[in-house]
C-alpha cells in the first residue's frame, strides 16, 4: 500500500511544481501551517528517489503485504501495472528535465525504459480512473461542473480550431444551450464584471457531449504518451 501511495503521490507533486516551480515539500503534509518551500530540481530528485523504493519494494513485496484489493480504482490490485505506470511516470519526469540536466534525463529515462516490468506497452495497460457515474464522488469531476452549466467553453479554443478546420472541434465544444442558437460558441476570456453582465451566457457552449458524461473515463497515464515520448518501439 505505502509503495503505491509513494508512486501516486510522486504523480501529484510532480504536477503541482510543474504549474508553480518551487512548492512547499520535504516540510509539507506534517500539520505545519507554513512550511518553507523547496527548489523544483531538489523535488525532482526526491521523485526519482521516491520511484525507485516504490519499485523495489513492489517487485519483491514482503509474504503478509498490506493489499489493496478491489479498492485500488485505478489496476484492480495488479502490482506488476503499478511498476509498469512507475516506470511510465519515471520517463515522463525525465523528459521535463531534459533541457535542463540532460545528462539526469538521460540516466532516468533508460532506468524508465529498463525498469523492472517495463513501460505502459498497449492501451489496455494506461492508467486510466473509470467512474460509475452513480454519485457525485463516483462521476468525472469534469462532467460534474458541466452540470451546473456555469462554465463555458473558450472563445480562443473556439477560434483556433476554427481557423484549423479541425475537426475535433464538434467533440470538444457542444452546441450553445439558447435553441436559438443552432451553433457552437465560445465565451470571450477576460471580462470585466460589468461586461459579462451585458452578455448572455446562453448563446455560448458548454464543453463536448462527451465531457458531460459522467462516465467519461479519465486518462492518468495513456500508453499513447509513453508511445509519444519515443521509448516503446
Amino acid at each position: 500500500k505505502l509503495a503505491q501511495a509513494r508512486i501516486w503521490k510522486v504523480f501529484i507533486v510532480q504536477r503541482l511544481t510543474d504549474f508553480f516551480g518551487d512548492i512547499p515539500y520535504s516540510e509539507a503534509f506534517k500539520g505545519d501551517a507554513t512550511p518553507a518551500y523547496d527548489r523544483q530540481e531538489d523535488i525532482y530528485r526526491d521523485l526519482f528517489a521516491r520511484l525507485d523504493s516504490s519499485v523495489s519494494q513492489l517487485s519483491s513485496p514482503p509474504p503478509n503485504q498490506s493489499r489493496f484489493g478491489a479498492a485500488d480504482v485505478l489496476y484492480g490490485d495488479d502490482l506488476a501495472m503499478w511498476r509498469k505506470f512507475a516506470n511510465s511516470l519515471r520517463l515522463r519526469l525525465a523528459i521535463r528535465v531534459s533541457n535542463v540536466d540532460a545528462e539526469l534525463a538521460q540516466q532516468q529515462a533508460q532506468a524508465a525504459v529498463n525498469g523492472d516490468g517495463g513501460l505502459i506497452a498497449a492501451n489496455t495497460e494506461s492508467a486510466t480512473l473509470n467512474p460509475n457515474g452513480s454519485s457525485r464522488t463516483e462521476s468525472n469531476p469534469l462532467a460534474t461542473v458541466m452540470s451546473f452549466q456555469d462554465s463555458r467553453v473558450s472563445r480562443t479554443l473556439e477560434v483556433k480550431l476554427r481557423s484549423l478546420d479541425d475537426p475535433r472541434l464538434k467533440v470538444y465544444i457542444g452546441k450553445a444551450l439558447s435553441p436559438d442558437v443552432d451553433t457552437r460558441r465560445g465565451y470571450p476570456n477576460g471580462l470585466t464584471a460589468s461586461q459579462i453582465a451585458n452578455t448572455e451566457p446562453d448563446t455560448t457552449s458548454l464543453a463536448g457531449p462527451v465531457f458531460q458524461d459522467a462516465t467519461n473515463p479519465i486518462s492518468v497515464m495513456s500508453h499513447a504518451e509513453v508511445r509519444f515520448r519515443g521509448a516503446v518501439p
